[in-house]
C-alpha cells in the first residue's frame, strides 16, 4: 500500500508538471515572443533535464513512504497512539 501511495505521488506530480508546467512555460514564451519576435529564439522543450528531474521524483516518491514507515514502525503501538494525542 505504501508503494502505491508513492506511485500516486509521482504520477500526480509528473502529470501536473507535464500539463500545467508545460502550458505555463509555453504561455510565457508566447507572451514574451509576441512582444518582440526578432530577438527571441524558438521554444524548445528541455527533454533531458526534465527527464532527469522526473527520475529523481520517482526515486524520492518511492523511497520516502517506506522509510517513514520503517521509522514509525520501530516504536510500539501504544507509543504511537500516545504520540497522536
Amino acid at each position: 500500500m505504501l508503494r502505491w501511495e508513492g506511485a500516486i505521488y509521482w504520477l500526480v506530480t509528473i502529470g501536473l508538471s507535464l500539463t500545467l508546467g508545460t502550458g505555463i512555460s509555453y504561455g510565457l514564451f508566447a507572451l514574451i515572443h509576441n512582444q518582440d519576435p526578432i530577438q527571441y529564439p524558438q521554444f524548445i522543450y528541455p527533454f533531458m533535464p526534465v527527464g532527469v528531474v522526473f527520475v529523481v521524483i520517482v526515486i524520492i516518491c518511492s523511497i520516502v513512504p517506506e522509510l517513514t514507515y520503517r521509522t514509525v514502525s520501530k516504536s510500539g503501538l501504544v507509543e504511537r497512539l500516545r504520540e497522536v494525542e
